[in-house]
């Protein structure tokens, strides 16, 4: 047996952990059903227990493993059976494996859990209750057809919680349908035409993506912060040195690759995509050049960390990409943007998440360019935020995907941006919205020091909002568009009225509230306000929760009573309606569950009524993904209806008290 591949396995003390090194690649996603599964093998603090016993493992050259320990014996468990086994490679004359010492590379040895003492979490391994995880180590190990039965030893040894793989990580590609290789191949091509080369090119005139106005935030450019906030941006690298980026020494930085290649340095970006999304964030305003970013002015404000956990090919491992996440929380950065993902869930990553939400650091990552309703790591971690893609026109992006932890949106399509070498381009892809948003939540925490993590995070979704979802929650685009203008107006109310009661009154920790997605508002309110858009919740502010509220009593009607029953079909959250009424007055539906029938009532006045019903993919809501339908009714008799339609459909029916309600006459063709 060859130790050479990757593994991270989690130790404990109390009990260690290390987990399993694995890769992250953009465009795709995992599905609920294997999130499901991940999480039954190895999570915290969800309720769910993993089980170390089913791991999976396709045997593949050089692969990482995170291996978690639950003790400081668990260390020496590890090493013992490393050099066990190493000396039984030596024995039979195999030395074509070896790295080091060993046949088992420890790749970044043993790195200890910053958990907080109130953390009330345990791991749970077979459903029995252990210390929680100390720590872990990523280990490497070269591949076999007894790959699998290695793993089970490793899991067995003493002190060893989970084993899981390292999986390689990407950025969210550019969505032009290149690879990340392809993008580097392109990035390459721009620099040696000097920039010119599709819409990428050298700007000789400063000018505002559209995003920036999107966004809401020029109103904010000119009102003094009240405290320095530095924000890491974790990707391929930084163009140091470009005219329209901050230089030193306002940026800093770190490279989990330079160590073993000396081109990876965290100041030289080969790929192009992390000056990409340090640029929508920072680009120099008034200096007449290229673009200018969510804060145009660093001044004594603000500071960039840059933590190179993706190599300048855009791709790297789970444990590069967390080394670079801690180089920043180390670096004292309180917001990281991470514009890249893949995997599955994996408790390493989702441990070290937690802890850096407990510690006041705010992470914020891209949904995923899958066009599906995939969870994508690190987004989905329910201690971070998923953002979202709308283009120009504030529609969703036809590549975002939309699931349960999607919790914001921002504009994510033909985004102007910095590429190194002063030169510009316009992608598109979730990993342009990311940093929009990152952007805006750091100028909020520089105006309000004393607002905590979780309350500025609530004060953005609440405050965000696109024309036709307002009021309610929807897999597509979260809470809405991010808003900063709206959020500062609302935090300046104070910090419990914007964002609900802190962690620490609730007596909880931070992560304990940080549930990410359509949950994030369910904990800390003091007013039904907080609850808006949850379907009905209303605040109990004796728990400070949002609870379903009481059925409303019916109000009689004075007009007719028209009903409408609508089945959605498997993609319920694309659909969406609006019914306008003769005094211009309109009612709105949508984020519905999917192959759901639900039953809206209205009391209608005389006159002519017109309603439009949408759907964000173009497919109608019959009958290609289901067979769903809508049907207006008024005391039994047939107003409207319909379900095959493709992006919009208008109808109008006519209400008269005097006689019958009727539907337009059916001209002929």
């Amino acid at each position: 047996m060859k130790f050479l591949s990757s593994t991270i396995i989690f130790l404990s003390a109390q009990p260690t952990m290390v987990f399993g090194s694995s890769s992250i690649h953009g465009g795709g996603g995992v599905s609920k059903e294997q999130q499901h599964e991940s999480e039954e093998k190895a999570t915290f603090g969800r309720g769910v227990k993993p089980n170390s016993r089913e791991l999976k493992v396709v045997p593949k050259k050089s692969q990482g493993y995170f291996v978690t320990l639950s003790s400081e014996s668990g260390v020496r468990s590890v090493e013992n059976h490393i050099q066990k086994r190493n000396g039984q490679n030596k024995a039979n004359g195999d030395n074509s494996a070896f790295q080091g010492d060993t046949s088992v590379k420890m790749e970044r040895g043993f790195k200890r859990f910053t958990r907080s003492q109130r953390s009330k979490n345990k791991n749970k391994v077979n459903g029995i209750s252990s210390a929680p995880a100390i720590g872990y180590l990523v280990i490497e190990i070269e591949s076999a057809d007894n790959l699998e039965d290695e793993i089970e030893e490793l899991k067995a040894l003493d002190g060893v919680l989970i084993v899981e793989e390292d999986a390689e990580q990407e950025v969210f590609r550019n969505v032009r349908g290149t690879s990340p290789q392809e993008q580097v191949h392109d990035t390459m091509e721009i620099l040696k035409k000097g920039g010119e080369h599709l819409q990428q090119r050298r700007s000789l005139a400063e000018e505002t993506p559209y995003g920036i106005g999107m966004v809401n935030v020029t109103g904010l450019w000119n009102i003094a912060p009240q405290q320095h906030v530095k924000i890491c941006v974790v990707d391929t690298g930084y163009g140091l040195g470009h005219v329209d980026l901050p230089n030193l020494p306002k940026v800093t930085g770190y490279s989990a690759y330079a160590e073993q290649d000396a081109s990876q340095k965290w100041d030289v970006d080969g790929h192009g995509h992390g000056s990409h999304c340090a640029g929508t964030i920072g680009a120099i305003g008034s200096n007449n050049a290229g673009v200018v970013g969510v804060i145009p002015d660093f001044g004594d404000n603000f500071s960039f960390h840059i933590g190179k956990g993706l190599t300048n090919s855009g791709s790297g491992s789970t444990s590069g990409v967390m080394l670079a996440v801690q180089s920043c929380v180390d670096a004292g950065a309180k917001v990281i943007s991470m514009s890249l993902g893949g995997g599955g869930y994996n408790s390493v990553s989702a441990q070290q998440y937690q802890d850096h939400y407990d510690n006041g650091v705010f992470i914020i990552a891209a949904a995923g360019n899958g066009g599906n309703s995939g969870l994508s790591y690190p987004a989905s971690y329910v201690n971070v935020m998923s953002v979202a893609a709308v283009d120009s026109n504030k529609n969703k992006a036809s590549f975002s995907q939309y699931n349960d932890q999607v919790e914001i949106a921002a504009p994510g399509v033909n985004v102007k941006s910095t590429l190194p070498g002063d030169n510009y381009a316009s992608w598109s892809g979730t990993s342009m919205a990311c940093p929009h948003v990152a952007g805006v939540a750091a100028l909020l925490m520089s105006h309000f020091p004393n607002c905590e993590v979780n309350q500025i995070r609530n004060a953005m979704i609440i405050s965000a909002g696109v024309d036709q979802y307002t009021n309610w929650y929807d897999n597509d685009y979260g809470w809405g568009i991010v808003n900063a203008g709206a959020a500062y107006d609302l935090l300046l109310t104070g910090c419990e009225e914007a964002g609900g009661k802190s962690p620490s009154d609730m007596n909880l920790l931070p992560h304990e509230m940080g549930v990410g997605g359509k949950d994030q508002k369910t904990l800390g309110c003091i007013n039904d306000g907080q609850c808006q858009g949850m379907g009905g919740f209303i605040c109990d502010t004796g728990n400070n929760i949002c609870v379903s509220g009481p059925t409303p009593a019916p109000t009689p009607c004075v007009g007719t009573s028209v009903d409408l029953v609508l089945l959605t079909d498997n993609y319920g959250s694309e659909t969406a309606w609006t019914l306008t009424m003769p005094n211009d007055a309109d009612a709105v539906g949508g984020g519905y569950d999917s192959n759901s029938e639900s039953t809206e009532t209205f009391c209608l006045d005389d006159g002519l009524h017109t309603f439009t019903i949408t759907d964000t993919y173009g497919d109608g809501i019959c009958c290609d993904y289901g067979q769903g339908s809508y049907n207006f009714t008024a005391g039994g008799v047939e107003l409207i209806s319909g379900g095959a339609f493709t992006d919009v459909e208008t109808k109008t029916f006519t209400i008269s008290s005097a006689t019958s309600p009727t539907s337009p006459p059916v001209l002929p063709p």
